[in-house]
């Protein structure tokens, strides 16, 4: 699912580098997130803004669709009026059914095409 969100955004943006992608716990993580952020960390989606704020879970995906703009704004603003712990529950859930309802796929970190290689630091 983590890799579906990411091509989902990067077909959005066509490849242009809106968001910058890091593995969690890779040098990235290490680099910009403090000891005290990486341990309040959940093991879920993370996004750091450019105001250094740190976003889990349901935020990341309300962030983004804002980002997205266009349509995307309609839900990411639906999404916004229902209270976080709501939504975080959700995203939980669907964290824990992924692969029953999502499968799983054959690769943990697929090989990035040379073309989408500056939207995501893999050092």
């Amino acid at each position: 699912m983590c890799h579906g969100f990411v091509r989902f955004v990067l077909a959005r943006t066509k490849g242009d580098p809106v968001f910058r992608f890091a593995p969690i716990g890779h040098g990235a993580w290490q680099r910009m997130l403090s000891a005290e952020q990486r341990d309040s960390a959940p093991d879920s989606v993370v996004l750091l803004t450019d105001d250094d704020e740190l976003l889990f879970r349901s935020d990341v995906m309300v962030f983004v669709m804002q980002r997205l703009g266009g349509l995307w704004h309609v839900p990411a603003m639906l999404l916004k009026v229902i209270p976080r712990l709501i939504r975080d529950v959700v995203y939980d859930w669907v964290a824990r059914v992924r692969k029953t309802v999502f499968g799983r796929t054959p690769q943990m970190c697929p090989v990035v095409p040379d073309h989408l290689k500056r939207c995501f630091d893999l050092s």
